[in-house]
């Protein structure tokens, strides 16, 4: 009989585009996969149940390479046991969400793929972790679909994710951490489903969904953080940019210059005309993402129109000159051009608009 690997510290971030629409279900940018140990474990995996630790503080704080390094330990001590390809698919997941491209998308599938083989082959149904890395497995599998354009092979995925995530929570109430992604399921699904809901075809559980959520950050062991900010994002989409604020600011305490938590304070700055407040922030995240390996820009180009939009919303148009120009002669690739035509768009607007001020000024 196969032993579960279920370590305890697990944290990382899914596609906050998520948020948007039913094939898009779990915000977020942290996802959890969480298990207590049972007695038969502890002892076979106590070292590599504190490595596993440290594998999640290193990819929290966006330090991928050696959490890799120790992720390939891990897999190699036992390749037979799915939490090690599952906590691959996690960071690997994170790192395409934050470096905003398709780099890992085949790896993350891979490694979805031996994580479903092996789970079935250990009687999932009698254990709500198992459940639950198959439907997170499935998530994960979901969120590389969506990039390729396959929305009905997503959506098959992320509905499968949900009923095994059901599964788990019917089998133990008592899985606090699990709330977390059963309730970004349904809360999405239910404020995705639009007219259908409001047939009666789809319950509406958006209230449940989100009180699901709270219980991750009220009595989960892991979530508490990752499940707050999913709920800033979910404030930032509902425009209650004040609430978005508080609870980014809050994750950041924890994990100061961390992205995922700067982005949504960014941007509920932004949105809440807040410039001067919004400037150091998109100012501190710009010098991170200048850093990336393989930066693609477009991280780069979502920073320089926020800043330029600051600027030229409090007349310093010199600024605005200087961004935009930085910004409109970044080397894109035609699919970042693509995803970013809206805020070339815009910038191009705004050197323009602070092109004629200047002139008028002089």
């Amino acid at each position: 009989m196969k032993t579960i690997l279920t370590p305890k510290h697990t944290t990382t971030k899914l596609l906050h585009a998520f948020q948007q629409q039913l094939v898009i279900l779990l915000a977020l940018l942290l996802v959890p996969i969480t298990a207590c140990l049972s007695s038969e474990s502890i002892t076979e995996f106590t070292v590599s149940h504190t490595l596993s630790s440290v594998i999640i503080e290193l990819a929290t704080n966006e330090e991928y390479d050696n959490a890799f390094h120790l992720i390939d330990s891990l897999i190699t001590q036992y390749p037979a046991n799915p939490y090690g390809y599952l906590l691959s698919a996690t960071v690997l997941s994170g790192r395409a969400i934050d470096f905003e491209d398709n780099l890992d998308d085949q790896a993350i599938l891979n490694a979805c793929n031996i994580v479903r083989d092996q789970t079935l082959e250990m009687n999932p149904d009698t254990s709500a972790y198992l459940l639950y890395y198959l439907g997170m497995a499935d998530m994960y599998c979901g969120l590389v679909l969506k990039r390729q354009g396959k929305l009905y092979s997503h959506l098959r995925r992320t509905l499968r994710a949900g009923h095994y995530l059901e599964k788990a929570n019917t089998l133990d109430p008592t899985f606090w951490d699990a709330y977390y992604g059963l309730g970004m399921y349904r809360y999405y699904r239910s404020k995705s489903a639009g007219i259908l809901r409001s047939l009666g075809i789809i319950s509406d559980q958006r209230e449940e969904g989100l009180n699901n959520i709270q219980t991750a950050v009220d009595r989960g062991t892991l979530t508490p953080v990752a499940a707050r900010n999913s709920l800033a994002w979910i404030d930032l989409e509902n425009k209650d940019y004040d609430s978005a604020v508080k609870r980014s600011r809050q994750s950041l305490e924890q994990y100061p210059n961390r992205r995922a938590f700067l982005w949504c304070l960014g941007k509920a700055l932004s949105y809440s005309k807040r410039w001067k407040e919004a400037i150091p922030v998109f100012s501190s995240i710009l010098e991170s993402v200048r850093l990336y390996e393989r930066n693609n820009h477009y991280n780069e180009l979502t920073c320089l129109y926020f800043l330029t939009s600051a600027y030229h919303a409090t007349g310093d148009y010199n600024m605005v000159l200087e961004l935009s120009d930085t910004a409109l002669k970044l080397k894109l690739d035609p699919v970042v051009r693509s995803r970013k035509k809206k805020d070339i768009e815009a910038l191009n607007r705004m050197r323009d608009e602070s092109l004629m001020q200047s002139d008028r000024d002089n």
